[in-house]
């Protein structure tokens, strides 16, 4: 069992690497995680691993970590799929920092003849 979970984990490792890598950041999230088929890795060779992420747009990418043989004689195997999220300052508990220009460039025209209530 601790080989499995070991392995698990290598496997949520690489998709947290591959999203790092696809949004240039290292504080990405992976999220709706669904496991549908556990990665037999064999005692001795290799199985050749892919981790594909498709934009869904700036900061999230859907994902699918699959394998095949070494040898590419079996079928691919969809091992894990979900969702990968660049992760902001807002959503990891901290305020974004308040942009005061692009503010000002909104705001431009000011009516001095209203109240503000």
């Amino acid at each position: 069992m601790a080989c499995w979970s070991r392995r698990r984990l290598v496997g949520l490792a690489a998709l947290r690497d591959a999203a790092g890598q696809y949004f240039g950041s290292d504080t990405v999230e992976i999220a709706n995680l669904q496991y549908r088929e556990a990665m037999v890795l064999p005692d001795s060779g290799e199985r050749i691993v892919q981790s594909i992420l498709t934009p869904v747009d700036d900061s999230t990418a859907e994902f699918r970590f699959a394998s095949t043989s070494a040898n590419g004689a079996d079928d691919w195997r969809t091992h894990m799929v979900g969702v990968a999220r660049k992760e902001s300052p807002a959503r990891n508990g901290h305020a974004a920092p308040l942009e005061l220009d692009r503010v000002r460039q909104r705001c431009a025209a000011v009516d001095p003849g209203r109240p503000l209530l």
